[in-house]
């Protein structure tokens, strides 16, 4: 303002000296008085559109600022994201490695726990053919009104007794087919 103000001064002293040196006739004057109110005009125009070009200026600068804020804030922003999903990757191939390493151990354990079943089986089963072959069958007998063991133990006491008389009878021919023979 200072400016326009200075600029103001010094075109009224150039319009009374251009009066007191005028000699000539109205339309002269008229003439330079347009003259002089054109160029009053234009540098004030001129003045405005430097002043609009000067805000315009600053604006961009501020607008020029503020996108490389927000880039800078981008990129550190886009670096950080980078950091966590490289640590993830790092973190989902540890992890991807524990778990393989247990399939592996739980692989081993299945394979064990199979044999041992397995074994299991087999001695089962064998003790389950040991079991029936010391086994007695007895068919025909009568167990509907007494206790079966009861039945039992009275039925091989009387197989028993028998069994010992045909054995002392065999030996007793045994022994005297060996005296008749010698």
């Amino acid at each position: 303002m200072s400016d326009a103000g200075t600029t103001k001064n010094l075109s009224k002293s150039r319009k009374l000296e251009a009066r007191r040196e005028s000699v000539g006739s109205i339309e002269e004057y008229l003439k330079r008085k347009r003259k002089e109110t054109r160029v009053e005009q234009e540098q004030a125009e001129l003045f405005a559109k430097s002043s609009k070009m000067e805000e315009l200026k600053q604006i961009m600068i501020s607008m020029s600022n503020e996108l490389k804020n927000e880039i800078k804030n981008s990129c550190d922003q886009l670096k950080k994201t980078n950091e966590e999903i490289k640590s993830l990757r790092e973190e989902m191939k540890r992890r991807e490695e524990e778990w393989r390493k247990e399939r592996e151990l739980w692989s081993c354990e299945k394979k064990n726990l199979l044999d041992r079943v397995k074994k299991m089986e087999d001695k089962l089963e064998r003790q389950e053919k040991n079991d029936k072959k010391n086994n007695i069958i007895i068919k025909g007998l009568d167990t509907e009104q007494r206790d079966i063991k009861e039945v039992t133990q009275e039925f091989l006491s009387v197989k028993k007794k028998m069994i010992k008389k045909i054995i002392s009878s065999l030996k007793d021919s045994i022994l005297s087919n060996a005296i008749l023979k010698k």
